[in-house]
């Protein structure tokens, strides 16, 4: 085949499409503009498909794409070709045009790359074909066709045989500032036992716990300990300690933490240890790199950095060293930051696997620890997830929905590991080592799912705690009961309703909807066009209305007396998954997505009443 590429100002746009194709092309024609900077990009993009692919033909054309002249010279050069592509995505929208209407009416394709999706259009004269690119760059692959020169990158081997002690210096935040603190005083032998055994192991100091002088420093152990998570999950690659030229004629070189690739996207992290650090310079620092890597890049800053009140700091009002105003600053140039006080694995992993759209490779590299699956959101789960951050328990937290389904983490799932899966509706098979945590449907006699976990962490409830698990499992009669007061009350309805992903729009909507009530047989039944029922729910109770039925055309939910005959009533289609109960038989509902239509659930409206009057 011959590819017709056409320079752009971002060579990563059109990198992928000519590493997809590179065992096709025969001959490769570059078309720049006139211009100095496209000149010197298709230049630089000769060099590396040369070095890539040394046996491909590559010809540069100069144009002026102004020039009537210029348009008919492409097409004469093109005359003699055969089996014609062409590669332009962001390129110049005319010369796309009348290449492209050229090409296509010589049977030929264009080929339209989306960076975000990783993916292509294939177009010829009958339409549209898209494809997933099969072949993803390595960053080596990506440094030769970009044009950017590897000076050096760190050897791994070390870092992966004393991973282990690499791991327990930064195990606890804590005790390594303090340790560190011990060692800047020259006091070794005040270091804790397990703490010097590893620096003894990693060569930073003798047996005789004297310091050795020219070996790393703690910034370098953090970029390694940062680097060994990430190596974690599934990048196509990933690099430590890398030095990069951007240009050899200004022979500026920097130097990179850690970079990975994943899609053909490129990752920038910086690691940051302790707070002698400015947070915005950090920012505009990586931001000033990321601008090398096009404007798909994503750049990550780690930083822990001491809590000097947990050392009996004097100064109380020292706080995080990245504000909000400089998260929003590094949000805005596609940055992520972690800053905490210590480190947590599933914080840690929540925020990578969300950003940079990767998973864990396997799980057993979790130490065989149990992991927590987390379901639909409500208040109840937002607790469950901050009880786990707390006591530093894995857990995967996909950001579901009610109805959330364990199919929806089937993609993690690995033969050695535990899995605890928190109201996920088990529409496969679970894998080998699996619990289920639910309080709902044949279940409803189980404590809360908040409780459960508490259970199985072997930890108390805080008061507060213990009426979210109440509200999730008897609603507002099981916090009345337990003596709630209704400032508290309406506090934990607010923050559930909040947590469901209810609105303002959503609350004056419920109040819209209640004023057009009817009164079906002594059933209060409320017909709405909003998603989430609690706000009309819960202005239903509190006006003393103790029976009702919400509906909409996707789902529906009954709160009142009878529950029972509905459970015996529907029991298929409960043991279907496609309805469901509980809160000590307060409530029925019908599943959303479960294959009922608008007549259907009218229907099944009329139905219910009939059974509970």
């Amino acid at each position: 085949m011959t590819l017709v590429t056409v320079i752009n100002k971002d060579l990563n746009t059109l990198i992928p499409i000519i590493y997809e194709f590179r065992q096709k092309i025969q001959k490769h024609i570059l078309i720049y503009d006139e211009a100095r900077l496209e000149k010197e990009l298709a230049q630089k993009l000769k060099k590396g498909i040369k070095k890539s692919s040394s046996k491909v033909k590559i010809e540069l054309l100069k144009i002026d794409e102004d020039n009537r002249l210029d348009m008919i010279k492409i097409k004469e050069k093109l005359d003699k070709e055969e089996m014609l592509y062409l590669n332009a995505t962001e390129s110049d929208i005319s010369l796309v045009v009348i290449i492209g209407g050229y090409i296509l009416n010589r049977d030929g394709y264009v080929l339209s790359y989306d960076k975000y999706d990783n993916t292509y259009n294939k177009i010829n004269r009958s339409g549209f074909e898209n494809h997933i690119i099969k072949n993803n760059l390595t960053l080596d692959q990506y440094f030769t066709y970009i044009g950017y020169k590897k000076q050096h990158e760190q050897s791994t081997k070390e870092v992966q045989k004393y991973q282990g002690q690499i791991n327990y210096i930064f195990k606890s935040a804590h005790k390594f500032f303090f340790n560190q603190h011990i060692l800047s005083k020259s006091k070794v032998k005040k270091l804790d036992k397990a703490f010097k055994e590893a620096l003894i192991g990693l060569g930073i100091i003798d047996k005789h716990t004297s310091l050795k002088k020219g070996k790393k420093n703690f910034g370098s152990l953090f970029e390694e300990f940062i680097f060994l998570k990430l190596q974690r999950y599934d990048f196509d690659d990933i690099k430590l300690g890398v030095e990069i030229i951007f240009d050899e004629e200004m022979y500026i070189v920097n130097e990179i933490d850690i970079m990975a690739i994943k899609n053909n996207h490129i990752f920038v992290i910086e690691c940051k240890l302790g707070n002698l650090i400015e947070a915005n310079e950090v920012i505009y620092k990586l931001d000033s790199i990321l601008e090398n890597f096009g404007d798909d890049a994503k750049g990550l800053i780690v930083n822990i950095q001491p809590n000097l009140d947990y050392f009996g700091g004097t100064n109380s009002s020292v706080k995080k060293l990245f504000s909000n105003v400089a998260y929003s600053r590094a949000n805005y140039n596609n940055i992520a930051v972690y800053n905490d006080y210590i480190f947590n694995d599933s914080a840690f992993d929540e925020l990578i696997r969300e950003f940079f759209n990767v998973a864990l490779k396997e799980h057993k590299n979790i130490k065989n620890e149990p992991v927590f699956l987390l379901g639909g959101y409500d208040l109840e789960m937002i607790e469950i997830k901050k009880l786990l951050i707390q006591h530093g328990k894995h857990y995967i937290d996909r950001k579901l929905s009610w109805g959330a389904k364990l199919s929806r983490y089937q993609d993690i799932f690995h033969s050695l590991t535990h899995y605890y899966g928190i109201e996920l509706i088990e529409d496969i098979e679970p894998p080998l080592h699996y619990t289920a945590i639910d309080h709902h449907n044949d279940l409803q006699n189980n404590q809360s799912s908040l409780e459960q976990v508490a259970k199985i962490l072997n930890v108390e409830l805080s008061r507060y705690q213990k009426l979210v698990a109440l509200n999730d499992s008897g609603y507002i009669p099981a916090m009345q009961k337990f003596g709630a007061t209704e400032v508290e009350i309406e506090l934990i309805r607010e923050r559930d309703r909040e947590a469901q992903g209810v609105t303002n729009e959503d609350e004056l909507l419920a109040e819209m909807s209640i004023e057009e009530k009817k009164v079906v047989d002594g059933v209060v039944v409320v017909e709405t066009q909003i998603h989430h029922f609690s706000p009309i729910s819960d202005r239903l109770y509190m006006m003393g209305i103790k029976d009702y039925l919400i509906y909409n055309d996707k789902k529906l939910l009954y709160y009142g007396k009878n529950i029972e005959q509905l459970v015996k009533h529907y029991k298929k289609e409960i043991e279907k998954k496609k309805m469901y109960y509980g809160g000590g038989n307060g409530f029925f509902g019908l599943a959303e997505g479960r294959g009922y239509d608008r007549e259907k659930i009218e229907k099944l409206k009329d139905e219910i009443i009939q059974i509970v009057k």
